[in-house]
């Protein structure tokens, strides 16, 4: 509720969300948001219920610079992976949701677009829709 509180603010989110994900040292000024120390942990706890809905709601409200960095750190060449688990299946769904650029769309596409067979076979139809939508939005893949 408080991040969300705090939507639009982009200075105090980009204060609040590293040290909601572990980081200790404020290296915003540099625009290193995430320490690359913490990336392995955050891996595994967006497999944990709590800590996916958390992350959920942080893709939700970060700005397009955390966002990025977000994506690049820690959820590049592991979306397939996360989007195969029960939990971190949503927070796939929530990055994909909330991706505001066509040249980020099109490395989310590369990574699930040849495994939509494999995500509907482990019933994760909800990833794929997901993807289908962000592709129609943002105008990527569309044929496809």
């Amino acid at each position: 509720t408080t991040l969300r509180v705090l939507a639009g603010n982009d200075e105090m989110l980009l204060d609040v969300i590293p040290i909601l994900l572990g980081c200790k040292n404020k290296n915003n000024a540099k625009g290193n948001f995430i320490e690359s120390t913490v990336v392995p942990e955050l891996k595994n706890l967006l497999k944990e219920p709590g800590f996916s809905h958390l992350m959920e709601v942080v893709l939700e409200v970060s700005p397009v610079a955390l966002f990025n960095e977000l994506f690049t750190k820690v959820f590049r060449n592991s979306l397939f992976e996360l989007s195969s688990h029960q939990h971190g299946n949503f927070v796939v769904q929530a990055l994909i949701s909330h991706a505001s650029d066509q040249d980020l769309m099109e490395l989310i596409w590369d990574e699930l677009g040849p495994n939509m067979e494999g995500l509907f076979q482990m019933g994760r139809s909800g990833v794929v829709a997901s993807l289908i939508a962000a592709c129609e939005r943002l105008h990527v893949n569309e044929h496809k």
